[in-house]
Protein backbone atom coordinates (compact mmCIF):
# COMPACT_ATOMS: atom_id res chain seq x y z
CA UNK A 1 0.00 0.00 0.00
CA UNK A 2 1.36 3.63 -0.49
CA UNK A 3 0.37 6.94 0.05
CA UNK A 4 -1.20 6.79 -3.54
CA UNK A 5 -3.48 3.85 -3.23
CA UNK A 6 -4.03 3.72 0.07
CA UNK A 7 -7.88 4.37 0.01
CA UNK A 8 -8.64 1.69 -2.99
CA UNK A 9 -6.61 -1.00 -1.66
CA UNK A 10 -8.75 -4.00 -0.45
CA UNK A 11 -6.53 -4.65 3.14
CA UNK A 12 -9.15 -4.73 5.70
CA UNK A 13 -11.28 -7.68 6.73
CA UNK A 14 -14.93 -8.12 6.98
CA UNK A 15 -16.99 -10.78 7.32
CA UNK A 16 -14.41 -12.99 6.09
CA UNK A 17 -14.29 -10.34 2.30
CA UNK A 18 -12.00 -8.17 1.89
CA UNK A 19 -12.88 -4.19 1.16
CA UNK A 20 -10.75 -1.59 0.78
CA UNK A 21 -9.43 1.58 3.19
CA UNK A 22 -12.39 3.54 2.06
CA UNK A 23 -14.71 1.06 2.61
CA UNK A 24 -13.38 0.52 6.66
CA UNK A 25 -13.49 3.74 7.36
CA UNK A 26 -16.98 4.76 6.04
CA UNK A 27 -18.74 1.36 7.67
CA UNK A 28 -16.74 1.72 11.59
CA UNK A 29 -15.94 4.58 13.52
CA UNK A 30 -12.65 4.71 15.05
CA UNK A 31 -10.73 6.75 17.78
CA UNK A 32 -7.30 6.43 16.51
CA UNK A 33 -6.22 6.10 13.02
CA UNK A 34 -1.83 5.72 12.68
CA UNK A 35 -0.40 6.86 9.04
CA UNK A 36 2.50 4.78 8.97
CA UNK A 37 2.95 4.90 5.16
CA UNK A 38 6.13 6.06 3.35
CA UNK A 39 9.01 4.28 2.77
CA UNK A 40 7.54 2.60 -0.45
CA UNK A 41 7.47 5.81 -2.06
CA UNK A 42 10.80 7.00 -1.87
CA UNK A 43 11.45 6.26 -5.37
CA UNK A 44 8.06 8.00 -6.84
CA UNK A 45 7.69 11.69 -7.73
CA UNK A 46 9.18 14.14 -6.17
CA UNK A 47 8.66 15.72 -2.21
CA UNK A 48 6.21 18.07 -3.13
CA UNK A 49 3.76 15.41 -4.92
CA UNK A 50 4.31 13.53 -2.30
CA UNK A 51 3.41 15.73 0.31
CA UNK A 52 0.67 16.88 -2.11
CA UNK A 53 -0.62 12.99 -2.07
CA UNK A 54 -0.24 12.92 1.72
CA UNK A 55 -2.02 16.15 2.89
CA UNK A 56 -4.75 15.09 0.51
CA UNK A 57 -4.53 11.63 2.58
CA UNK A 58 -4.84 13.36 5.72
CA UNK A 59 -7.66 15.61 5.00
CA UNK A 60 -9.47 12.77 3.55
CA UNK A 61 -8.80 10.66 7.05
CA UNK A 62 -9.78 13.57 8.73
CA UNK A 63 -13.09 13.84 6.61
CA UNK A 64 -14.15 9.95 6.76
CA UNK A 65 -13.17 9.87 10.40
CA UNK A 66 -13.79 13.77 11.98
CA UNK A 67 -13.63 12.52 15.89
CA UNK A 68 -10.60 10.17 15.51
CA UNK A 69 -6.92 10.90 17.25
CA UNK A 70 -4.69 10.63 13.61
CA UNK A 71 -0.96 9.65 14.63
CA UNK A 72 1.23 10.53 11.52
CA UNK A 73 4.29 8.24 12.00
CA UNK A 74 7.61 9.28 10.56
CA UNK A 75 8.87 7.46 8.43
CA UNK A 76 11.80 4.81 9.37
CA UNK A 77 15.29 5.96 9.04
CA UNK A 78 17.50 2.97 6.98
CA UNK A 79 20.92 1.44 7.87
CA UNK A 80 23.83 4.05 7.18
CA UNK A 81 25.15 1.68 4.47
CA UNK A 82 21.83 1.59 2.49
CA UNK A 83 22.05 5.68 3.54
CA UNK A 84 25.37 6.17 2.35
CA UNK A 85 24.92 3.98 -1.02
CA UNK A 86 21.65 4.74 -2.40
CA UNK A 87 20.41 8.12 -3.94
CA UNK A 88 17.00 7.73 -3.04
CA UNK A 89 16.50 5.12 0.08
CA UNK A 90 18.79 7.58 2.29
CA UNK A 91 18.39 9.14 5.90
CA UNK A 92 18.25 12.90 4.30
CA UNK A 93 15.57 12.08 2.24
CA UNK A 94 13.73 10.84 5.10
CA UNK A 95 13.86 13.11 7.23
CA UNK A 96 13.19 16.02 4.37
CA UNK A 97 9.91 14.02 4.02
CA UNK A 98 10.05 13.74 8.27
CA UNK A 99 10.05 17.09 8.47
CA UNK A 100 6.97 17.96 5.95
CA UNK A 101 5.09 15.07 7.68
CA UNK A 102 5.51 16.78 10.82
CA UNK A 103 4.18 20.09 9.71
CA UNK A 104 0.86 18.40 9.19
CA UNK A 105 0.29 17.83 13.15
CA UNK A 106 -1.69 20.47 14.79
CA UNK A 107 -1.57 19.46 18.79
CA UNK A 108 -4.96 19.02 18.87
CA UNK A 109 -6.20 15.95 16.35
CA UNK A 110 -3.20 15.43 14.51
CA UNK A 111 0.08 14.14 16.23
CA UNK A 112 3.13 13.26 14.25
CA UNK A 113 5.11 10.26 16.25
CA UNK A 114 8.76 9.66 15.60
CA UNK A 115 10.14 6.12 16.01
CA UNK A 116 13.24 6.56 14.99
CA UNK A 117 14.43 7.98 18.65
CA UNK A 118 13.72 4.27 19.66
CA UNK A 119 15.35 2.38 16.61
CA UNK A 120 18.44 4.15 15.78
CA UNK A 121 22.12 3.33 16.64
CA UNK A 122 24.35 5.95 17.86
CA UNK A 123 25.50 7.34 14.61
CA UNK A 124 21.64 8.40 13.97
CA UNK A 125 21.12 5.80 11.59
CA UNK A 126 18.69 2.43 11.55
CA UNK A 127 20.38 -0.14 14.21
CA UNK A 128 21.91 -2.89 11.70
CA UNK A 129 20.79 -5.02 14.22
CA UNK A 130 17.11 -4.48 14.03
CA UNK A 131 16.77 -5.20 10.06
CA UNK A 132 17.27 -8.26 7.02
CA UNK A 133 17.19 -5.78 4.66
CA UNK A 134 18.91 -2.61 5.41
CA UNK A 135 15.18 -0.95 5.29
CA UNK A 136 12.31 -2.62 7.26
CA UNK A 137 12.36 -3.58 11.02
CA UNK A 138 12.54 -7.66 11.49
CA UNK A 139 9.27 -8.87 13.03
CA UNK A 140 10.83 -9.78 16.32
CA UNK A 141 11.21 -6.12 16.95
CA UNK A 142 7.77 -4.93 16.12
CA UNK A 143 6.97 -5.12 19.67
CA UNK A 144 9.36 -1.85 20.06
CA UNK A 145 6.69 0.35 17.37
CA UNK A 146 4.08 -1.35 20.09
CA UNK A 147 5.94 -0.31 23.28
CA UNK A 148 6.38 3.38 21.36
CA UNK A 149 2.95 3.95 20.59
CA UNK A 150 1.29 2.58 23.67
CA UNK A 151 3.63 5.18 25.30
CA UNK A 152 3.14 7.89 23.48
CA UNK A 153 -0.80 7.60 23.12
CA UNK A 154 -3.58 10.86 23.41
CA UNK A 155 -6.44 10.93 25.08
CA UNK A 156 -9.34 13.44 24.27
CA UNK A 157 -10.80 15.40 27.51
CA UNK A 158 -14.81 14.91 27.03
CA UNK A 159 -15.68 18.28 26.46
Amino acid sequence: MTIYNMFQRQVAKEDGQKISVEEALQKHTFGKIYLEIGINEMGTGTLDSFMEAYENAVNHLRELQPDAILYLCGIMYVKQSKSESDPIFNNPNIQARNDRIAQLADGENIFYLDINELVTDETGNLNPDYTWDEVHLLGKYDSLWLDYFCSHGIVKEAH
